[in-house]
């Protein structure tokens, strides 16, 4: 797949970073539970009868627990501006990691490339562990329209992508979309 020859680029195939072997030892894991689920099921439009069917169980939905996409507890981010959409949009995700790797373990954020009329925040910038230690973190993302000058174009960023990868990591499956990587990365300390 390429972006020139796939339009849905990596939406028709997630972060395409699958590594079994890294699977034994994956330092942090998202926990996305039953009521994670549920509540994006509810706010795709489920119906209660559809969503038990679903469940076997006796939730229901309601707009209190309508969730979206970006709720889910996953360690992906999306963010998309529409055409034409002249003022900025920043879109705050709040996710919740458990450290499975050693004891002690830091993991730390570093923004390597913020392009004009992007910005990202990761609060807190370092995560610091115990082992199973569950920690929340929250990543911000603004999308702004914005004029570098008035004798260039506008530069109007409609997506952001960003991927979570392992830099010790050299295959060509883990560096497939190189672009992707330069918006964020992780450095991890004290993994295995």
């Amino acid at each position: 797949m390429t972006a020139k020859n796939n339009i849905e680029q990596e939406f028709a195939y997630g972060s395409g970073h699958l590594n079994p072997g890294k699977a034994i030892n994956p330092g942090l894991v998202y926990d996305a539970g039953e009521i994670d689920y549920v509540k994006f099921l509810c706010g795709q439009g489920y119906s209660t009868k559809n969503l038990r069917k679903i469940t076997g169980d006796n939730f229901s939905c309601s707009k209190a627990n309508n969730g979206s996409v970006w709720d889910l507890n996953l360690p992906s981010f999306t963010l998309s501006k529409n055409p034409g959409i002249s003022t900025a949009i920043t879109r705050i995700f709040h996710r919740r990691v458990t450290n499975v790797g050693s004891p002690g373990s830091i993991y730390k954020a570093i923004i390597v490339k913020n392009q004009p009329g992007i910005e990202i925040q990761v609060i807190p910038r370092a995560l610091s562990f115990r082992l199973y230690h569950r920690v929340n973190l929250i990543l911000s993302i603004t999308l702004a329209f914005l004029w570098i000058n008035f004798r260039c174009k506008a530069a109007e960023p409609k997506q952001v992508y960003i991927v979570f990868v392992d830099p010790s990591v050299k295959s060509s499956e883990a560096t497939n979309l190189e672009f992707l990587q330069q918006v964020l990365e992780t450095r991890i300390e004290g993994c295995s």
